[in-house]
C-alpha cells in the first residue's frame, strides 16, 4: 500500500494511492476448492481544489480502478488424485470509475452536488488440466458488465441547536451478459438525518431514508460446474427502507453512544438451500436491532472502552415448501471490553475481551446451525520507538478458546463433512501472535 499527496498549488492537491495483494496457495478448508492465486490491485487518482471562492469551497475529481485474478482449483483435493483432471474455476472481475464532487456555501447552506459513473466486468469459466482447451471447459459468468451513472445531492444547514442532513441520490444502472437477459434498474434513494444538541455533551439524533443495491453477477449468471444456472437472471433490486434513533453524551469523564434502527427489505436477494437451477430470490423481510459503544476516563492514562450489537431478521413469509421465517446472518448479542494504558507518549497497551451470547435464531432449512457462545481475551502493546517507528506485538485468543465468529447459511461454498448433510463449520485461529512494524516518513 503507498499513497502520495502532492501540493501543486497553495490550494490544490494531487492524490495518488495504490493498494496491491499477491497471495498464493490460499487453502478453503470448507470449500471445495483452493486459490491457485489471488492476485488484486486498487489505483485512485484525486485532485483537489479547496477555497475557489467565497461561495464555491470545493470541487475534487477522482478516478478509480480495481482489478482481481482469483482462479479457484482441485489440485490439492483427493476429487483429482491420479488420473483425475485438475478442475479450475477460474474468475477475474475489472471496475473503473469516476466521481465528480461540486462543494458550495450559500448562506449558511453547505451544498454538495456530484455525478457518478462506473463500469465493471465479471468474467468467468471452468478448466480441466489448466488448459482451456481441454475438454469440459464451459463459462462460469459470462462476460457480464454492470454500467452505472448517478447524480447525487447532500444539504446541510444548522438551526439554532437543530443539525439537518438531506441527501439524495437518482441511480441508472444497465447490466449485460453473453448468454441470459440484460437488466436495466433505475433507483431514487434519500435520506434524512436530525441532530438536536440538548447541551454541549448530550444530543439525540434520528435518520430516515431509503436505498437501494442492484444484484450482482453471480447473482444473476453463475453457472455451476454441471451446467446448471445457479443464478436468477430476472431478479430485482433490493429497496431499504430504514428508521435509526440514538442518543450521544460526550464530556470530560466518559462517552456513550446508543442507536436503534428498523429496516424493510423489499425484494431482498435470498439463496434457497438445495435448489440447483435459480437458487436466489427475492423475498420481503424485516431486520432490527441496536448498538452502544462507551468509553470511561479512568485516569489520564487509562480508559476502558464497551461495545455491544444485536440485531434479527424475519422473512414476511416462509420460502416456498419451506417454514421457517428467521433470517440467516443475523449474529447474536456481542459486544467486547477494553482497558488501554498509555504508558507513554504514543504508546498503549491494550487488553480485550470479546465475547458473543450462543447463536440460535437460526435459518437452519437454509443451511444455519445452532453455535455455542464464547468469549476470548486479545492483548496488544503498539510501542512508539521514536517518531518515525511504532512496534506492535499483540497475542489473540490467548486461552486458546475453540470458536466460530460466521454460520453456515446456504450462500456459502461449504463442503459437508463425512458424505452426510451437516455443513462444515469453520472455526476461527487459535493462540496467535503477531507484530506489526510502522514507519512514517
Amino acid at each position: 500500500m503507498a499513497k502520495a499527496y502532492i501540493k501543486t498549488y497553495k490550494n490544490q492537491e494531487l492524490r495518488l494511492s495504490v493498494t496491491a495483494n499477491r497471495s498464493d496457495d490460499i487453502l478453503y478448508p470448507n470449500s471445495k476448492m483452493d486459490a491457485r492465486y489471488d492476485d488484486s490491485n486498487i489505483y485512485n487518482v484525486e485532485y483537489n481544489i479547496d477555497a475557489i471562492n467565497k461561495i464555491y469551497k470545493n470541487i475534487n475529481l477522482q478516478y478509480y480502478h480495481s482489478d482481481v485474478d482469483h482462479p479457484m482449483d482441485t489440485a490439492y483435493r483427493m476429487s483429482s488424485y491420479g488420473a483425475n483432471p485438475v478442475m479450475t474455476n477460474w474468475l477475474t472481475t475489472d471496475m473503473d470509475g469516476v466521481k465528480l464532487k461540486n462543494t458550495f456555501d450559500l448562506s449558511g447552506y453547505k451544498l454538495l452536488v456530484g455525478l457518478d459513473g462506473s463500469k465493471r466486468k465479471w468474467d468467468g469459466h471452468y478448466e480441466k488440466n489448466y488448459s482451456a482447451a481441454a475438454i469440459g471447459y464451459r463459462k462460469s459468468i459470462d462476460n457480464a458488465v454492470t454500467k452505472n451513472a448517478a447524480i447525487f445531492a447532500k444539504l446541510d444547514k444548522r438551526y439554532g441547536a437543530f443539525d439537518l442532513s438531506l441527501g439524495a441520490r437518482y441511480d441508472d444502472t444497465s447490466i449485460t451478459n453473453d448468454i441470459y437477459q440484460d437488466n436495466d434498474y433505475t433507483a431514487f434513494s434519500a435520506n434524512i438525518l436530525g441532530t438536536y444538541n440538548l447541551n454541549r455533551s448530550n444530543k439525540i439524533f434520528f435518520g430516515i431514508g431509503q436505498a437501494y443495491r442492484v444484484p450482482d453477477a453471480r447473482e444473476l449468471y453463475f453457472v455451476g460446474s454441471k451446467g446448471n444456472l445457479v443464478g436468477t437472471p430476472d431478479l430485482k433490486q433490493t429497496e431499504n427502507q430504514e428508521l435509526d434513533l440514538g442518543y450521544e453524551i460526550n464530556n470530560e469523564n466518559f462517552r456513550l453512544k446508543i442507536k436503534g434502527f428498523y429496516s424493510m427489505l423489499s425484494d431482498y436477494i435470498y439463496i434457497k438451500k438445495g435448489v440447483m437451477t435459480n437458487a436466489f430470490s427475492n423475498i420481503d423481510a424485516t431486520i432490527y436491532g441496536g448498538e452502544a459503544s462507551a468509553s470511561v476516563y479512568l485516569t489520564d492514562d487509562m480508559t476502558l472502552d464497551m461495545g455491544a450489537s444485536y440485531k434479527r431478521g424475519k422473512k414476511d413469509a416462509p420460502l416456498a415448501g419451506q417454514t421457517g421465517t428467521n433470517l440467516a446472518d443475523m449474529a447474536p448479542l456481542r459486544g467486547n471490553v477494553a482497558l488501554n494504558y498509555e504508558y507513554a507518549n504514543n504508546s498503549l497497551a491494550t487488553l480485550e475481551v470479546r465475547a458473543s451470547d450462543r447463536w440460535t435464531d437460526i435459518d437452519q432449512e437454509n443451511g444455519e446451525q445452532v453455535i455455542a457462545g464464547w468469549a476470548i481475551l486479545n492483548a496488544k502493546v503498539k510501542h512508539a520507538v521514536n517518531k518515525k517507528f511504532d512496534l506492535t506485538i499483540g497475542m489473540n485468543n490467548i486461552l486458546n478458546k475453540t470458536y466460530a465468529v460466521s454460520n453456515t447459511y446456504a450462500d456459502l461454498t461449504l463442503i459437508t463433512t463425512g458424505g452426510t448433510s451437516d455443513i462444515m463449520l469453520l472455526n476461527e485461529p487459535g493462540r496467535y501472535f503477531y507484530t506489526n512494524l510502522d514507519f512514517k516518513f
